[in-house]
């Protein structure tokens, strides 16, 4: 087996000793590198004081934001919420506020479902997360009844890809893991005269990931419901060996 991570994931030890011990080979590269957008970083303070909630939907909107809570007195019930597991875990250290996730399976329509948003008539939430990313909680929010305000923290940006950084492998399957559309749209960029070529599954979190995208004739796509989880992923390789 081929495995091909175009995303970053905290996971990569884990996943790296995984794949080893079933004789495959892994290639880590993510394909895009994270930047910071502080331009609304007033604006964001200023929120602070006032919101009932604050919704994380990625690690990357704690590293690029944990610094604007800092000195900034908010209201005793607020509370902290975040998609996943490891990004509760970076608000807790970066932030130091205890933060609430859904406990099952990690996705925007999970921390819709939980308790906590169910009646929002009339809070104050704030969804801190990068640009392009899903509108979905900020659109369900404000069906409720919620004022909901995002606040981009960061875009991404292609990173410049060596000739050989990735190769891809006749012999075997080939397992893209993606986590973001934008990573995927890169590597498919790069190898879209030669996706035919390869037996290809693609490894994502959601559907719109890998929507209207050609992803070659003889692939295969798997929807990765834990992201955070090395098992997961091995589950479902492990269903095409």
């Amino acid at each position: 087996m081929n495995v091909i991570i175009v995303s970053e994931t905290s996971i990569i030890e884990k996943l790296t000793k995984k794949v080893s011990s079933l004789g495959g080979k892994l290639i880590y590269c993510p394909l895009t590198e994270i930047t910071p957008v502080s331009s609304e970083s007033k604006n964001l303070i200023a929120h602070l004081k006032i919101t009932d909630k604050v919704i994380f939907q990625s690690k990357n909107s704690v590293k690029c934001s944990y610094k604007f809570f800092k000195g900034v007195k908010m209201k005793n019930n607020s509370a902290f919420f975040a998609i996943g597991k490891i990004t509760a875990q970076h608000v807790q250290n970066l932030i130091g506020n205890n933060c609430y996730f859904p406990p099952d399976n990690y996705s925007s329509n999970d921390l819709l479902n939980m308790d906590e948003f169910q009646d929002v008539t009339k809070q104050e939430i704030i969804v801190i997360k990068g640009r392009d990313g899903r509108n979905e909680i900020f659109d369900t929010l404000s069906d409720r009844g919620a004022t909901v305000k995002v606040f981009d923290v960061y875009v991404r940006t292609p990173k410049i890809l060596s000739a050989d950084k990735i190769r891809l492998d006749r012999s075997c399957f080939n397992y893209v893991i993606a986590l973001s559309r934008h990573s995927l749209e890169i590597f498919i960029d790069k190898f879209k005269g030669d996706l035919d070529n390869h037996k290809l599954v693609f490894l994502v979190p959601d559907l719109r990931i890998i929507d209207s995208l050609y992803l070659g004739k003889a692939s295969n796509y798997e929807i990765v419901d834990l992201i955070d989880s090395d098992d997961a992923y091995i589950s479902l390789i492990n269903k095409y060996q």
